[in-house]
């Protein structure tokens, strides 16, 4: 049985200028457990994603993925997400 999380944030906080986009998030997902992230236009998901595969840095607070630190495990980390949007952008219909 895996102990340490699939997922784990803490604290996540991002801002773009002085505008938050994510306050003290906390968050922690096990093996196996699915995520969906519902919201308004405006209201962080695209900034979770961005921060979760380490296409943007935090402001504070920290994230674990299998216990790696994404900022500094790079490929390792990413080999690890799958991300599925609502939207086709890879390819033109």
């Amino acid at each position: 049985m895996q102990t340490t999380p699939a997922l784990y944030i803490e604290g996540l906080t991002k801002y773009y200028g002085s505008r938050p986009a994510l306050l003290g998030l906390d968050l922690e997902l096990r093996w196996g457990e699915v995520l969906s992230v519902f919201g308004p236009n405006g209201s962080g998901k695209t900034t979770l994603v961005k921060l979760v595969t380490g296409l943007a840095r935090a402001t504070s607070g920290s994230i674990r993925i299998a216990g790696l630190n994404p900022d500094r495990s790079g490929m390792s980390v990413r080999r690890l997400l799958g991300v599925v949007t609502h939207q086709t952008f890879l390819y033109d219909e």
